[in-house]
């Protein structure tokens, strides 16, 4: 049985539906595995290296030590050498969105203050009466 890859390589009409770059990027979570493809998203190529976006520095040292293997495997997939190196990069921590702490139970009467001044002052006040 041949891999996708290789059979979209023999269409002829393959360059113009995808070029190697979207392919090389679809091809990520297969090359890396299901579990590593949960904790990684795979940004782009640049200057012929993959960009990984990887959760924290634990991730990345770990992935810089199987960036043969991957490549290996990526070019496997793809049936060509696409990408000659694989870049990881940290992804900037997401903040919870206001609306989310709402919804945790963490709303505060303070919040309905539409002025930030004044819910600032609102609330040291407060915090000054019940200390």
């Amino acid at each position: 049985m041949e891999r996708a890859g290789r059979i979209i390589r023999k269409l002829d009409n393959s360059r113009q539906c995808s070029s190697p770059e979207a392919l090389c990027l679809a091809a990520w979570p297969s090359a890396a595995g299901k579990k590593i493809a949960a904790h990684t998203r795979a940004v782009g190529v640049f200057d012929g290296r993959l960009v990984i976006e990887v959760e924290d520095v634990i991730w990345h040292r770990q992935l810089s030590s199987l960036s043969t293997h991957i490549l290996s495997n990526l070019e496997c997939i793809l049936a060509e050498k696409i990408v000659s190196g694989i870049d990881y990069r940290v992804r900037a921590p997401r903040l919870m969105p206001k609306r989310e702490e709402r919804k945790a139970g963490k709303s505060d009467e303070a919040d309905h203050i539409t002025d930030p001044v004044f819910q600032l002052i609102y609330k040291t006040a407060r915090k000054k009466a019940t200390a």
